[in-house]
């Protein structure tokens, strides 16, 4: 092997190491989106949202009506 069959194996190194990090952009870039969205709709589900989603004992997923106060 000779001196001059090295010459541009910087060119070599430098194009493989940005090409990964470029694919491993492409790929993981999707991913992170995804992660931030379900993140952000997470927020929305608070014990007062869990509890109104949650069936009662009739199968039915409404809250019962409050029931009114005697009058006095």
């Amino acid at each position: 092997m000779e001196p001059s069959d090295l010459e541009n194996v910087h060119w070599v190194i430098a194009g493989a190491v940005f090409g990964f990090l470029f694919l491993a952009f492409i790929l993981l870039f999707p991913v992170y989106r995804f992660l931030n969205r379900e993140e952000e709709s997470s927020r929305s589900w608070t014990p007062e949202e869990i509890a109104h989603h949650q069936p009662r004992g009739d199968g039915t997923t409404q809250p019962e009506p409050p029931e009114a106060e005697p009058s006095r």
